[in-house]
C-alpha cells in the first residue's frame, strides 16, 4: 500500500508493509493513512 502526493515542488509518499499473508494485518486502512499525510504536510 502506498501514497504518493505532491505539494509546492516537492514529493512525498508513504509505503506500508504488510505483516505476512493474513489480510487483517496488511496496510492500513484510509483513515490512518490520511493521519500520516496531514501530519506530513
Amino acid at each position: 500500500m502506498k501514497a504518493i502526493w505532491l505539494s509546492d515542488n516537492f514529493s512525498y509518499s508513504i509505503l506500508v508493509r504488510g505483516q505476512g499473508d493474513l489480510s487483517s494485518t496488511y496496510g492500513l486502512d484510509s483513515d490512518a493513512i490520511n493521519v500520516f499525510v496531514n501530519a506530513i504536510q
